[in-house]
């Protein structure tokens, strides 16, 4: 079982992630 601190964590690593790449996608387009 995950603790609280670990699954924000890695929510805020995703939405990071997918920060930059809609920022890559927008550059790209």
């Amino acid at each position: 079982m995950h603790s609280a601190v670990e699954i924000k964590s890695v929510h805020n690593s995703l939405r990071v992630l997918f920060d930059i790449s809609a920022a890559f996608t927008a550059v790209s387009a």
